[in-house]
């Protein structure tokens, strides 16, 4: 047990102004050993010592690759006060006011959010157990997922993470039992849990995390329902309509990952979402912001379905990656269902169209990338969304031309920013995933392996590194014997994933698939293989 530290504020002693050491410890105003090239303090702390010459302007700048970050297009709210940190442990304060001035930026995403620069911002002025996992996050190198074994500044500083991240658990069970907890805090905690757990690659507590803040989400809108029909009794304040959105986003990776929830779920999910679409489309979209709304609540809408066609298939209770193995809409009412939801994705890009047109005119220079990556999750969602068709004559040949556009934007977008990073957002890996393992499009699958093995990148819970070897190996076994004059991967050569182990502490994986016989109708062969990723 740690000890408990005071609430009495304190405050420092007034000290003189440091006069000798380097820059960073003169404006933290410590004491600088003046260790060469760089003082053994400054590594303590995890921060980048800037040395004895000339001040630069950034007091702590993030070690690795040059920053690329979007201009924020509203104001942070103020950070809390100093006073709130322990004065004995500098640390927290200094990682605290690194995920304020640079990590929220890298989590906001490429339009920028306020859930990341004011939801929990102000929870963090409110709840000790939110600032631990808010200073827990700020003190990870984003751009390092794996760092090396001699780096002593890394280690001190996830070290040193997992304490904080610790104190967050502790502090929101604690908070839990000991008075009504309120619905923000409690979803900002789950959303940072499951930030802190998909940057180690600990996709089943992940997992576990966002499908908690979906539930309790859920339960929050249907007590507040109950309530509001009762006229004596208080209403429930709504969630934050920006809580709202990061969930949406974190369900769609999620449960593209793999969900075991009960297929009458995803059908009442399903018909939310689609009532939700067919209302709310526009004629055009005059901003990003509600096009990605409708995208995200369409994408939902396909996914819903076709979870509901893998229960109804007897595969309940299963958590298998989605796009490996959900079953395809083989009765005529999942049939009818995927044909509106198709039909809904092209009406999206057709409202969307005069956006993304004067998105890559020289008016639009501003909005280009965002523009740019709603198209590639739009293709994205739309093949995926295809591929659960009545039968692989439906869609398998027939999208070649969106598949070689995802390929081609993900290259323009990856130019554009910095894929070797850590990130909750939805980019490249998902989208290039649906190309490479649903479709068997040689030419696009040799780019998607290529581009993923160069990356260092995870999105939440999908690894780049991951899904390019899972779709090397099953190009391998799929493609042997194959002549240059095959565009796909013949129909009765195709292989499933039947078995996916990952072992995330050793970065391996066990993948098993059964591999059709080509010329032999109804024969296949077990392949198996075990991967490091």
């Amino acid at each position: 047990m740690e000890k408990q530290v005071a609430t009495i504020p304190r405050t420092r002693a007034s000290a003189p102004r440091v006069r000798t050491g380097c820059k960073t410890c003169k404006i933290r105003r410590v004491k600088c050993d003046e260790g060469k090239p760089s003082c053994n303090r400054c590594i303590k702390f995890g921060a980048t010592c800037d040395g004895y010459g000339a001040r630069k302007p950034n007091v702590l700048p993030p070690a690795g690759p040059r920053m690329l970050v979007p201009r924020a297009t509203f104001p942070l709210v103020a950070k809390p006060s100093q006073n709130l940190f322990d004065l004995d442990n500098p640390e927290e304060w200094t990682y605290f006011q690194r995920f304020c001035s640079y990590t929220v930026q890298r989590l906001s995403g490429l339009r920028g959010s306020e859930f990341w620069c004011r939801v929990v911002l102000q929870a963090t002025q409110v709840e000790p157990s939110i600032r631990h996992a808010a200073t827990a996050i700020g003190a990870l190198d984003l751009n390092v997922l794996t760092p090396t074994r001699d780096d002593e500044a890394i280690k001190f500083r996830r070290q040193f993470a997992y304490k904080e991240y610790q104190k967050a658990i502790v502090g929101i069970r604690k908070t839990l039992s000991e008075k009504d907890c309120d619905i923000t805090t409690r979803l900002v905690a789950c959303i940072l849990f499951a930030c802190f757990e998909a940057y180690h690659g600990n996709s089943a507590t992940a997992l576990g995390q966002i499908f908690s803040g979906i539930e309790m989400m859920e339960a929050h809108n249907k007590k507040r329902k109950e309530k509001g029909s009762t006229s004596n009794a208080p209403r429930l304040a709504p969630v934050d309509s920006e809580l709202v959105q990061v969930f949406t986003l974190l369900e769609i990776q999620a449960t593209a990952w793999g969900d075991s929830r009960p297929g009458e779920l995803h059908l009442e999910r399903m018909y939310n979402c689609a009532e939700a679409v067919e209302n709310g489309l526009p004629l055009e979209f005059t901003g990003t912001k509600h096009a990605v709304v409708m995208l995200r609540l369409n994408m939902l809408w396909g996914i819903h379905l076709r979870f509901a066609q893998m229960n109804l298939a007897g595969h309940e209770g299963k958590v298998v990656p989605s796009f490996i193995g959900l079953a395809s809409c083989a009765n005529d009412p999942a049939a009818h269902q995927l044909n509106r939801c198709l039909a809904s994705f092209k009406s999206w890009a057709a409202a969307f169209e005069p956006l993304y047109r004067k998105a890559r005119s020289t008016s639009g220079e501003r909005i280009f990338e965002s523009a740019t990556q709603l198209r590639m999750n739009y293709l994205g969602s739309l093949v995926w969304v295809a591929s659960g068709s009545q039968s692989i004559g439906m869609y398998y040949r027939r999208y070649t031309k969106e598949l070689k556009e995802i390929v081609e934007l993900s290259k323009v977008l990856i130019d554009m920013s910095d894929s070797q990073t850590f990130s909750m957002e939805m980019r490249f890996v998902l989208p290039l995933a649906v190309v490479g393992l649903n479709y068997r499009h040689r030419a696009s699958r040799q780019e998607c392996i290529k581009i993923l093995a160069a990356m260092s990148r995870r999105e939440a819970i999908w690894d780049a590194s991951m899904m390019g070897r899972i779709m090397k190996f099953q190009a391998e076994i799929e493609e042997e014997g194959l002549g240059d004059d095959e565009e796909y991967v013949p129909e009765d050569g195709m292989s499933t994933i039947v078995h996916l182990k990952v072992d995330e502490r050793l970065r391996t994986m066990f993948v098993a698939c059964s591999l059709d016989i080509r010329g032999h109708p109804g024969e296949s062969v077990m392949k198996q293989t075990e991967l490091i990723w």
